[in-house]
């Protein structure tokens, strides 16, 4: 095994020192591919999708149930959230 001082992101392509890399014994360098505010970012907006998700199941998931009348605003409103997603 190499032993590295610094790696290159594979995400934002900056040249980093290896502490700013998490350890993934499955490579074969032993480091993430990704940088630690790199996977922070991607983690944040992976959060913030889901939880988008689950906000329009739930909208969708009250129509169907009858506790939000379907009509022509509320099934826009649902069409406009997917289509953000």
């Amino acid at each position: 095994m190499v032993l590295l001082e610094y790696k290159r992101c594979a995400r934002c392509g900056r040249l980093l020192h290896v502490s700013k890399f998490h350890k993934n014994a499955s490579q074969p360098d032993g480091l993430q591919m990704h940088c630690k505010e790199c996977e922070r970012i991607a983690t944040r907006e992976w959060q913030a999708k889901v939880k988008n998700r689950k906000a329009i199941k739930h909208m969708a998931q009250k129509m169907f149930d009858g506790e939000i009348p379907l009509n022509y605003t509320t099934a826009m409103e649902l069409i406009r959230k997917v289509k953000d997603m």
